[in-house]
């Protein structure tokens, strides 16, 4: 299946409340402030609304799957590639293929989970993750 991270959104977090969701955008505003990174199709800007964080590498060479995180997961069932699992946790996932925007999948990823958002799984070693672990301790809380 290729170098995968996954998630799953917490039922009892629908919506995100403020104070997580603020966490959220700190932090992605942060990392487009600092990283190299695009829109969905890895061209324009990243984004980070009231609603979800968008981003992905810059370019065709850098870029892969669009990670894509809605502050509320209900509304991320109507879109491709998402669903329930049997527990009722929303499932979802993004294909980095280890590209430089992996570190900043996985710092965002790290952050939802430390915030109680979701349970994070990845095809990561944990030394592998370790730098988007570390990246999102060190930027916007």
């Amino acid at each position: 299946m290729g170098y995968t991270h996954y998630w799953y959104h917490l039922p009892q977090h629908t919506p995100a409340h403020d104070k997580q969701w603020n966490s959220m955008l700190r932090l992605a505003n942060d990392l487009f402030n600092n990283h190299p990174l695009a829109g969905a199709d890895g061209t324009g800007g990243a984004e980070a609304t009231p609603e979800r964080i968008v981003f992905n590498g810059v370019g065709d060479d850098n870029s892969h799957e669009t990670f894509w995180f809605r502050r509320d997961p209900e509304q991320a069932l109507a879109e491709w590639r998402k669903e329930r699992t049997e527990d009722d946790r929303y499932f979802s996932f993004c294909k980095t293929a280890r590209k430089p925007y992996d570190i900043c999948v996985v710092a965002m990823l790290a952050r939802a989970e430390r915030l109680g958002l979701i349970r994070f799984e990845s095809d990561g070693s944990p030394a592998e993750l370790k730098d988007g672990r570390k990246l999102e301790q060190q930027l916007g809380q």
